[in-house]
């Protein structure tokens, strides 16, 4: 199984220590549960806070749509409107998926014009340091491996 680990460790911590903090200077960025409308919690990648006020969350996705055959990729595609349901149920002013992976982003936008999916939940681009691209790309080969039926 493809380790998958690695995103929390390199990743995701270099998203919440390089990339977010000039986006919202003086604020507390860091991982953890938020409460949802409905009762539960979820995980964020990320959580904006300013003298204990939630100001954002972001859920950050290194997934393609298209996989290596050309094709849409449902599964990872259902596992972002998954992450769209949990900041529905999130109250604070900012919810953002930013997105290493550009049809991925092309397909959540062309969801969100069509008005398929929200339109207030911002999405954007992050292009990974070309050491983190190289963590993600390994990944994801050998993630295509375990679902490549042999003999394809």
């Amino acid at each position: 199984m493809a380790n998958t680990h690695v995103y929390k460790m390199t990743i995701e911590k270099w998203f919440r220590e390089v990339y977010l903090p000039p986006k919202h200077p003086d604020c507390a960025i860091e991982a953890g549960a938020t409460r949802l409308a409905w009762g539960g919690a979820f995980n964020y990648d990320a959580r904006v806070l300013k003298s204990g006020t939630l100001l954002a969350v972001y859920c950050l996705s290194c997934s393609q749509y298209k996989t290596t055959g050309g094709k849409g990729g449902a599964g990872k595609f259902n596992k972002i409107q998954g992450d769209i349901l949990k900041m529905l149920g999130t109250e604070c002013p900012r919810k953002v998926l930013v997105f290493t992976g550009k049809t991925m982003l092309a397909k959540v936008q062309a969801e969100q014009k069509a008005g398929r999916l929200p339109r207030d939940i911002e999405c954007e681009l992050a292009e990974l340091p070309p050491e983190l691209a190289a963590i993600v790309q390994k990944i994801s080969a050998e993630s295509a491996k375990e679902v490549t039926p042999y003999g394809f």
